[in-house]
């Protein structure tokens, strides 16, 4: 195909799958927006090689510090299915994927919400969006189920790393003491050490779990054995976690070697959300490239996690697929270079590959060439 010339295109007689790519332009900024218009998400930066959305991080050198990844995320990753005998559950769906499907379409980072109780007169763990709880197959979605689609996930592609963002929805101290029980004894989370604090290298994390705790553990004296100062040795703990109306792209925590900065705030329109996801992703002045710049200037890494969630609309979905539909957009367009090919964490509702793949395929421009070479994942394998 060549582009200047007129679009040429050789046919078999008999029909078969094709798509579109651009792999090279003489103006390099034209490319996203001729992907775009021939409906393709053929982007990788060496055009020698492939790689699909499972394994996209098996790709990257293992040096690279896990902060200085653009990563796929999404939030309240476990509702893509809600209980609808419960208030508010209109609201509560943020996903359209389980998060067996969203791991196989290149997310990495899961923002949960755990919940615990007894049902059917066995004591719970599970997940919830405010009061609706998170449902799989008719039936509530215990913690443990997903435990095993990333454990199974990860035994696949052990290349790969999953970021878990942990929060407590209901049930207070209870729910927290669960939760870190379940984790420590999780032999795939890794280790990370408070006396130590440093972001891992993608190398020391790969087919691990890297879990982020906004769990108010100074509250947690002695909750079924479960202790303050054990806790912080697996879980890099953000228990100040910004969000709602009145933050902004703030500090989180300062470890010393790094600090986690977030934008969290959702209570708006899509349209006003539109405004803070460009100033907290790809404004020059105030955008993440911007702030990973500044903290390298001091000798530090970053954790930066923009989310693109909005809730107030007639419909909150509705909201929520105009920010999902404004954001594939403001990517596609986004002006990569080998300078400017940050943006951290991005956490949205109603992730799907092309998404995902948008996220975190600027990155890729600083590895090698501008030609690129994409596999669609295809069918996803199904979850046992």
């Amino acid at each position: 195909v060549d582009i200047d010339d007129g679009i040429r295109v050789v046919q078999k007689k008999t029909p078969f799958d094709w798509e579109i790519e651009v792999v090279d332009h003489k103006d390099e900024s034209k490319i996203p927006e001729l992907q775009k218009k021939y409906d393709t998400l053929t982007f990788f930066t060496k055009a020698d090689r492939s790689i699909t959305s499972s394994s996209w991080m098996s790709m990257l050198p293992d040096n690279r510090c896990i902060g200085d990844l653009s990563i796929p995320g999404v939030h309240d990753a476990a509702t893509s299915s809600v209980d609808l005998g419960t208030v508010g559950n209109s609201a509560a769906q943020c996903q359209q994927l389980t998060i067996h499907e969203l791991l196989y379409s290149g997310v990495r980072y899961f923002d949960l919400r755990v919940v615990s109780g007894g049902i059917d007169g066995k004591d719970w763990l599970g997940f919830a969006h405010g009061p609706t709880d998170c449902m799989y197959n008719d039936n509530y979605l215990p913690f443990s189920t997903a435990q095993k689609w990333i454990d199974d996930f990860l035994n696949v592609n052990p290349k790969e790393t999953v970021i878990l963002q942990f929060n407590e929805e209901r049930g207070g101290a209870a729910t927290i003491a669960k939760t870190l029980e379940r984790l420590k004894n999780w032999n795939r989370v890794y280790k990370w050490k408070r006396d130590d604090p440093k972001l891992p290298t993608l190398g020391e994390v790969r087919g691990k779990v890297l879990i982020v705790s906004r769990f108010a553990l100074q509250d947690m004296t002695n909750e079924s054995d479960i202790r303050y100062d054990e806790n912080t040795n697996f879980a890099i703990e953000c228990r100040n976690w910004q969000q709602g109306n009145n933050c902004t792209t703030a500090q989180v925590r300062d470890f010393g070697s790094f600090e986690v900065w977030t934008q969290d705030r959702y209570h708006m329109k899509g349209d006003e959300k539109d405004a803070w996801i460009e100033g907290s992703l790809f404004s020059k002045q105030t955008g993440a490239q911007v702030r990973r710049s500044g903290l390298k200037n001091v000798g530090k890494d970053g954790l930066i996690i923009s989310y693109t969630s909005c809730n107030q609309h007639t419909l909150q979905s509705a909201a929520r697929y105009h920010v999902h539909t404004r954001l594939k957009e403001r990517l596609y367009k986004w002006p990569g270079n080998k300078d400017n090919t940050f943006l951290g964490v991005v956490c949205s509702d109603f992730s799907d590959e092309e998404l995902a793949w948008l996220s975190m395929m600027l990155r890729f421009l600083s590895e090698g060439s501008s030609t690129f070479t994409y596999v669609r994942e295809g069918k996803v394998p199904p979850a046992n």
